[in-house]
C-alpha cells in the first residue's frame, strides 16, 4: 500500500520538475550556440588586427615626425630670413644716424657769420 503513494509522489515530482529542467537546459544550450567562436580563427583575426593597428600607428608617427622636421626647417629658414632683414634694417639705420650726426657736427663747427668779412675760420 505504501508503494502506491510513493509512486504518486515521484510521478508528481517528475511531471513538474522535469519539464522545467528541460526548458532550462534548452535555454542554456541555445544561448551557448549564440556566442561567437573563441577558437584559433578569432585569435588569428585579433593578432592580424593588432598588427595592422601597430603598423598604422607606426606610419602615423613617422608622418608626424617628418611633418615636424619640415615645420622646423621652414621656421628656421623664416627666422633666418627675419634676422637677415632685421640686421639689414639696423645697419641702414646706423648709417643714417652716423650721417645725421656727421652733418650735425659739421653744422655746429661752421662759423656763424660770413667768411672773409673779418671773421676767422677755425
Amino acid at each position: 500500500m505504501n508503494s502506491n503513494t510513493k509512486t504518486a509522489r515521484t510521478s508528481l515530482f517528475a511531471r513538474r520538475v522535469l519539464p522545467v529542467l528541460g526548458i532550462v537546459t534548452l535555454t542554456v544550450a541555445l544561448g551557448a550556440c549564440q556566442t561567437p567562436p573563441q577558437g584559433a580563427e578569432a585569435a588569428q583575426k585579433q593578432v592580424a588586427q593588432e598588427a595592422q593597428t601597430a603598423a598604422d600607428l607606426q606610419l602615423r608617427s613617422y608622418l608626424l615626425v617628418q611633418q615636424s622636421i619640415r615645420d622646423a626647417r621652414a621656421k628656421t629658414a623664416q627666422t633666418a630670413a627675419d634676422l637677415q632683414l632685421r640686421s639689414y634694417v639696423l645697419v641702414q639705420q646706423s648709417i643714417e644716424d652716423a650721417l645725421q650726426k656727421a652733418h650735425a657736427d659739421a653744422v655746429a663747427k661752421r662759423p656763424s657769420g660770413p667768411v672773409g668779412y673779418g671773421h676767422q675760420v677755425e
